[in-house]
């Protein structure tokens, strides 16, 4: 019995994490920043700003969007 309600607490926190998880990600969508890996022909940038933080942002890659455009 005890097994059984030690992993109904794990699954409630597996839960509890997604949502906050997706919920971060959909924060940071509408504010307009991209929180995954860069798409094709584009390329993460990253610039360090002050004690610790870290502005990033998503911008064209020269060398492969001319590929990705023609393709």
């Amino acid at each position: 019995m005890l097994f059984t309600i030690l992993l109904g607490l794990g699954e409630h926190e597996v839960g509890v994490l997604r949502l906050r998880t997706t919920g971060g990600m959909r924060a940071k969508l509408e504010s307009a920043h991209w929180c995954w890996r860069a798409p094709d022909g584009y390329k993460n940038c990253h610039r360090d700003i002050n004690s610790g933080k870290r502005e990033s942002w998503v911008e064209m890659d020269p060398e492969r969007s001319p590929i990705i455009q023609q393709a």
